[in-house]
């Protein structure tokens, strides 16, 4: 519970609920969506808003992860040519 009350959750997370009750308050309206192929399907905005942000965050957070990923590889390999010249 302690990990939820620090500023670098509750903040974002506090941000992140009120945008969604606006989103989900305000945008009723239906929206027509057209995938690649099919006849449209009408959503409300605020679903697409929602599912616009989940992709966008979903997409930031596995790039964070790679690159973090890539920066560690890097980091190894520098540490064992390091030992091999010593």
């Amino acid at each position: 519970m302690d990990k939820l009350l620090t500023k670098k959750v509750f903040l974002p997370l506090i941000a992140a609920l009120f945008l969604f009750a606006v989103f989900i308050d305000q945008n009723t309206g239906p929206v027509p969506m057209k995938f690649f192929i099919g006849s449209p399907i009408h959503m409300q905005l605020s679903m697409v808003i929602i599912i616009s942000m989940a992709a966008g965050s979903a997409l930031t957070i596995i790039g964070y992860l790679v690159f973090k990923g890539i920066a560690q590889k890097i980091k190894k390999r520098k540490m064992e040519q390091e030992i091999r010249d010593f």
